[in-house]
């Protein structure tokens, strides 16, 4: 789903999901028309990807066979994404207490590499309390990543990490983990096969983080020298 404003597109892309519970088994389960997860789902999908100061969120389905669904999310300003997210969902065999016939397995969040992007910022605003309520939702979660890139400075990242372990549970399962690579464009370099990049994707995002920041700490210094030289009053002799 694409140009739709996110209060709308964020239930209606996870609401289709339900229906790929058709694709996994030829006879309907009975119970709830919306599942358990689903609904955790969407509540994930609302708190990291629904901003009502953004534009829109867009939401497509990259990858499905006839046991693995994966979707992938993002919220944008205009034509500029803040953040992204991946699920994965995967069919399950139902229990006595369970009538589900699929199951959340894997969710990524991830930053933005737009230059002009503040996704560093959107994420210290989100409510990451309300993992320890949403996660135990999901029992055959094996994987929740929270990845950066670039945009997270060392010291803005290390702050992320303290915000996201002081607000979740130290007994949820499985447990979030954080990873950042300043030399790569956003999180989604992390995990390139659930984002559709490729090998040469990576190697040529990681030059391209790598020049600009170079280029960054060239500019800091030509101004940390063009400061002390209009400082040096021996310079305004000469």
């Amino acid at each position: 789903m694409f140009g739709c404003t996110n209060n709308i597109a964020v239930p209606a892309w996870i609401l289709a999901t339900a229906s790929t519970r058709h694709s996994f088994t030829r006879r309907r389960m009975a119970g709830p028309a919306v599942p358990a997860e689903t609904w955790a789902l969407i509540e994930l999908i609302q708190t990291f990807l629904d901003d009502s100061e953004l534009g829109r969120s867009n939401f497509y389905v990259n990858r499905a066979t006839a046991d693995t669904c994966s979707f992938v999310g993002s919220l944008h300003q205009g034509m500029e994404p803040f953040a992204y997210m991946s699920a994965q969902v995967v069919k399950s065999v139902p229990s006595a207490c369970r009538n589900e016939a699929w199951s959340v397995r894997q969710i990524v969040l991830t930053d933005s590499a737009e230059i002009d992007s503040k996704s560093h910022q959107y994420f210290h605003s989100r409510d990451w309390s309300a993992l320890a309520l949403l996660l135990p939702a999901f029992p055959q979660l094996q994987q929740f990543q929270v990845l950066c890139g670039e945009k997270h400075s060392e010291e803005d990242f290390r702050a992320l990490s303290d915000k996201v372990a002081g607000a979740v549970n130290d007994h949820t399962h499985p447990p979030v983990t954080l990873q950042h690579d300043r030399y790569l464009p956003d999180g989604t370099f992390l995990q390139p096969a659930l984002f559709d990049l490729t090998k040469a994707d990576v190697e040529a995002g990681r030059e391209y983080a790598t020049w600009r920041r170079r280029r960054a700490e060239e500019i800091d210094e030509q101004t940390r020298l063009r400061a002390a030289r209009d400082s040096d009053p021996k310079s305004e002799t000469d």
